[in-house]
């Protein structure tokens, strides 16, 4: 087994087990979106790294978010995953400003470092906040889905189940 396909199979096994305990908790399903949402949030931030350290400290610091939905998020959307949303928001904030030029400094990469933070800060607000609010409907339905069919089966279960009475 090769190194890439050991840790495809340990991110496999991470969001099964992070997905039960979703499932398993008492959470209500609004709680589960949002505290992937707020995961996500977490994770759309420029921060590579630092973002499993932020959703840790959210996490203690306030128990009614459900921890294991803000952790799936991480691994979902992971730094590989965001770099298509980080180039759209690129794209769009380049042409919002796409003429304007900044010179702010003696230096040219600082004034080139300046124009594509603008960019990228700009496109970042335009695209950011709808993946999130789509993703946290995509998981509220999901979650009720799941839970649905759960307590379906359940009940299922019990009127099918053969008594002995006399």
């Amino acid at each position: 087994m090769t190194k890439a396909s050991k840790l495809i199979e340990q991110i496999r096994y991470k969001f099964r087990r992070n997905m039960v305990a979703i499932l398993k908790s008492h959470d209500s399903e609004r709680k589960v979106a949002f505290s992937f949402a707020l995961g996500t949030f977490i994770s759309a931030f420029p921060t590579p790294g630092f973002s499993g350290v932020i959703v840790v400290l959210l996490a203690i610091s306030f128990k009614r978010l459900n921890k294991f939905a803000m952790i799936l998020s991480l691994l979902v959307w992971n730094t590989f995953t965001m770099i298509p949303l980080y180039w759209i928001a690129g794209l769009i904030g380049s042409f919002a400003f796409n003429h304007s030029e900044t010179v702010l400094f003696k230096y040219a990469w600082l004034n080139t470092a300046i124009q594509f933070s603008k960019q990228f800060l700009i496109g970042g607000l335009i695209v950011i906040p709808p993946f999130i609010f789509c993703n946290y409907w995509l998981i509220l339905s999901l979650v009720r889905k799941i839970k649905d069919r759960k307590v379906n089966l359940l009940s299922l279960n019990t009127k099918t189940s053969v008594g002995w009475s006399g």
